[in-house]
């Protein structure tokens, strides 16, 4: 993961296809919450994962 880059060219081909797919506004501040809520709960999972088995 790239930090610190304002967008993934991917990122913003999914908010265009979604956008034309469901015909709705995505601004771009959704995307990223939607983006960054991903990010954190992945962070979150690894890092229960990894304090459960460094508890054994």
């Amino acid at each position: 993961m790239s930090q610190g880059a304002p967008a993934a060219p991917g990122t913003v081909m999914a908010a265009e296809r979604a956008r034309a797919h469901y015909g709705v506004r995505v601004s771009s501040e959704q995307v990223y919450a939607g983006v960054f809520g991903t990010v954190l709960g992945i962070a979150l999972l690894v890092a229960a994962i990894r304090w459960m088995f460094g508890k054994r």
